[in-house]
């Protein structure tokens, strides 16, 4: 991605176990209508998603990745093979990973089954957004974040 962005929400992600032993981590990668914290480097801004920004993506059914801390080379599920869904709701972002049996599939589950790991976040490269003032300061909804 040329101009990667990176987000993290406080929403609660859980660890879901199978009859067949298998783990799924299930949470939100990003929520709705929730104004970030201050960002910005030269100038400060807010920002929040709005509803619907992930339908495209969804309706296109792209390849997504489920990646452990943001590293492309440690891939531990993707809506192509199965091990990763998405949809949205009216929370943000709904996902659901089934990790391969990989170090980094197994790593990912011992830090979310640990509490070292509690929450989700993701990845984009912004193709809509709307910026606006809020309270005397920038505020950014994103509308179209590509995943």
């Amino acid at each position: 991605m040329k101009n990667k962005e990176i987000r993290c929400f406080t929403e609660p992600m859980t660890l879901e176990t199978r009859d067949d032993g298998t783990a799924s981590l299930v949470g939100y990668a990003a929520v709705f209508n929730s104004s970030s914290v201050e960002m910005g480097f030269i100038e400060s801004f807010t920002e929040s998603i709005v509803p619907g920004a992930f339908t495209r993506t969804l309706k296109e059914n792209q390849d997504v990745r489920a990646l452990l801390d943001h590293q492309t080379g440690m891939i531990i599920a993707r809506t192509k093979n199965g091990t990763l869904s998405l949809s949205e709701d009216d929370v943000g972002l709904r996902v659901s990973i089934t990790p391969v049996p990989t170090d980094d599939g197994k790593k990912a589950v011992e830090w979310v089954r640990s509490g070292l790991v509690d929450a989700m976040s993701f990845g984009f490269e912004t193709v809509s957004d709307k910026w606006s003032v809020r309270s005397g300061k920038q505020h950014r909804e994103l509308l179209d974040p590509l995943s």
